[in-house]
């Protein structure tokens, strides 16, 4: 038996696939649309990666030579059709590489991959016999009755065949536009009353955060001249609500929510202590979530409570039919595990999806028969899941990386980013000339240092990490990194000798890990949720900002020993809670928003005047100085030391890291007490925006 061999050829670079025989070209797995002049100019391109190929051979290859064009126009736009479809620059190429007035190349590694199917073909007669005499045919029959039958049946089938493979080829094959080409953040997106539109609130660069408007006709975005201020939702009417401080207002202002006509005017605002929103289908009313310190609340309408949390709650979405809302809860402020909720207007609610160790993106599908959201099981790679009413749960899809779920419009087109996120941690010493990247994996999260700055505590939760988290210590004199164990990292003593970390789905107990030999300890919180603890000095008792059932956090102490959790004075606030280095004072913010000195055995705060408000850090080794720093959100940020007697601040140093785009917080901010030292870490996410078609509804 012979066989014919079909041969195709797929060209692999970057995150890009272009199969030559299909003319398809697809990003990590999903395809891309590519107009045929474009097409032309990558297949031209990748014949000869890392060669020149002059226009002239462009122009013979995309027009034939009767073809009356304006040809440097219509190669120019090819080309930069090409760009913004592999989210390429000119100015600094990945891909393609521009020789002024003369050509281009190709400049990226290209992996060449055969693909090979082989045909069966049956011998011929002449083959059959010793090579000279044919073999003779037998008779003839009447076979065109039994023909016809079997061509009807075969047609059926393959009707039937088609049908099928275009009812699933949407989930299998979907079409993706590219929106954003910048490098940055796209913090939320929405579709536009059109529902072809998009609107979404980014930061480019090193710029401000802005809202856009971008249009399918375009691959422009135009800026709305609404800086600052974060994108909430977008009503059927045009109406845009937003989130953000009013840069008017003084730092210690909570978040407010506000309105604005999509087409311009001044913001008014609406409600203060607003952290989500979202309208109803009528463009009249408005859901919220309204900031507790003993758990966040929903209102729909706003006002009327119909949902009480212990946790944080993020992306609340309003169902297409106005009665309930979909939303992600989260038992711990700073931690993006969580589930998916459902809760009415009367007041009812259920969990639809249980726990996920990174979930971030919701959205209502078209008919409002299912919630879609982008998490994940371990790690932060999310992938869009969907889940019914009654808990079904299926996979939309799942492609390498990080997604995350924007909006779906009202005919099923979703809205989704790619996001690249990570956490790194950066450090300086005294000595050195700059600072320092620490990172280890890709969710280094600095929790604790030693009054010496010898080691260093900080945990990992993403990919690298696993399901159960990973503590780790940093010695900063020698550059190791040692896992300690498993579990959420939480407080150093400052004798160095113990960490503590916190069971990950089990916030009432605390395991007690040595750092070098010894056997592991687990603590118990008594009916108290652990939130963070820190230790005194004498490295026997712990500060424990923890809560119970159905109250508001406090501050706590508890000894190494065992025993339950003591209440300190409620007065003492316990979000901002810095513990002073003799153990007998706490440094926070009063709620006039100043910094104020609390006594640990009880008694009046003192209150510094100070010229800005500031949150406090760390306490010099004698106690005498506070390291503290402003509120704001501009990098570089500015470090003070503060004198505890006087309320005198003096700068002492700015800290941002060396690269900053994507960079959209610096967190976890730590100093030694001796001053020699410091660390932090930073939220870096670049995302890419995407329309989806074919990715359907249930």
């Amino acid at each position: 038996m012979l066989q014919a061999e079909r041969q195709g050829r797929l060209a692999r670079f970057g995150s890009f696939e272009l199969d030559r025989h299909t003319g398809e070209l697809r990003k990590h797995g999903i395809r891309i649309r590519l107009q045929a002049k474009p097409f032309q100019i990558l297949l031209a391109l990748l014949e000869t990666p890392g060669e020149f190929v002059t226009r002239e051979d462009l122009q013979r290859r995309l027009w034939p030579s009767d073809t009356f064009v304006d040809f440097e126009s219509g190669l120019n736009t090819a080309a930069n059709r090409l760009r913004l479809s592999l989210g390429d620059s000119a100015d600094s190429p990945r891909y393609i590489e521009t020789l002024p007035r003369s050509g281009y190349r190709f400049i990226a590694p290209v992996e060449e991959v055969e693909t090979n199917t082989a045909a069966e073909v049956q011998p011929s007669p002449e083959q059959t016999g010793n090579g000279s005499t044919p073999i003779p045919a037998p008779p003839a029959r009447n076979l065109r009755p039994w023909l016809i039958g079997l061509a009807v049946a075969c047609g059926v089938l393959l009707v039937v065949l088609a049908l099928q493979m275009g009812k699933y080829r949407s989930a299998a094959d979907p079409v993706l536009k590219q929106i954003t080409f910048r490098r940055g953040t796209v913090f939320s997106a929405r579709f536009a009353p059109d529902g072809e539109s998009v609107i979404y609130s980014a930061k480019w660069s090193t710029g401000a955060r802005q809202i856009y408007m971008a249009s399918p006709v375009s691959p422009e975005s135009r800026p709305l001249g609404i800086e600052k201020r974060g994108l909430a939702s977008v009503s059927r009417s045009g109406e845009l609500a937003l989130l953000g401080h009013d840069p008017s207002k003084p730092l210690t202002d909570p978040v407010t929510l506000s309105r604005v006509p999509m087409n311009g005017g001044a913001p008014m605002e609406i409600a203060t202590k607003v952290t989500w929103a979202d309208w109803a289908p009528d463009g009249t009313r408005m859901a919220v979530v309204r900031y507790n310190i003993a758990g966040d609340v929903i209102e729909f309408p706003i006002g009327k409570v119909i949902y009480k949390s212990t946790g944080l709650i993020s992306d609340l979405r309003v169902s297409p039919s106005s009665d309930s809302v979909a939303f992600l809860e989260h038992p711990f402020r700073g931690d993006d595990a969580g589930m998916v909720k459902w809760a009415d207007t009367q007041g009812n609610s259920k969990t639809l999806s249980t726990y996920w160790a990174s979930s971030a993106g919701l959205a209502w599908s078209a008919t409002g028969k299912e919630v879609w959201f982008t998490a994940s099981r371990a790690g932060a790679g999310r992938s869009l899941h969907a889940v019914t009413m009654d808990g079904k749960l299926r996979n939309v899809s799942k492609i390498p990386g990080t997604l995350h779920l924007h909006d779906i419009s009202r005919t099923g087109r979703v809205l989704v980013a790619r996001d690249n996120i990570n956490m790194g941690m950066t450090g300086w010493q005294e000595g050195d000339a700059a600072e320092r990247d620490l990172s280890w994996f890709d969710w280094s999260r600095a929790v604790d240092v030693t009054p010496d700055g010898r080691l260093l505590l900080f945990d990992e939760s993403g990919e690298g990490a696993g399901p159960r988290y990973s503590t780790y210590v940093h010695r900063t004199k020698t550059g190791e990194n040692v896992r300690i164990g498993d579990g959420l990292a939480m407080a150093l003593s400052p004798d160095g000798r113990w960490a503590a970390s916190l069971i990950v789905r089990d916030p009432g107990k605390l395991l007690l890990q040595p750092v070098g030999a010894g056997e592991s300890k687990t603590i118990l919180g008594g009916g108290v949720e652990y939130l963070w603890v820190r230790f005194f000095p004498d490295s026997t008792r712990l500060l424990v900002s923890g809560r119970e059932p159905g109250k508001s956090p406090r501050l706590y102490v508890q000894a190494l020993a065992g025993g339950k959790p003591e209440p300190l004075s409620a007065d003492i606030p316990a979000e901002s809670a810095v513990l002073s280095s003799d153990g007998e004072s706490i440094a926070a913010l009063h709620p006039n928003g100043k910094l104020s000195i609390y006594p640990i055995s009880g008694g009046d705060a003192r209150v510094l005047d100070l010229p800005e408000p500031m949150l406090p850090i760390a306490w010099t080794r004698d106690s005498q100085w506070i390291f503290a720093y402003g509120k704001g959100l501009a990098l570089p940020m500015p470090i003070f030391r503060v004198n505890v007697k006087t309320g005198h601040a003096e700068p002492w140093k700015q800290v941002a890291p060396v690269d900053r785009e994507g960079v959209t917080m610096l967190a976890h901010v730590l100093v030694a007490q001796d001053g020699k030292s410091y660390y932090y870490s930073h939220h870096r996410n670049l995302s890419e925006l995407f329309i989806v078609d074919g990715w359907g509804n249930e």
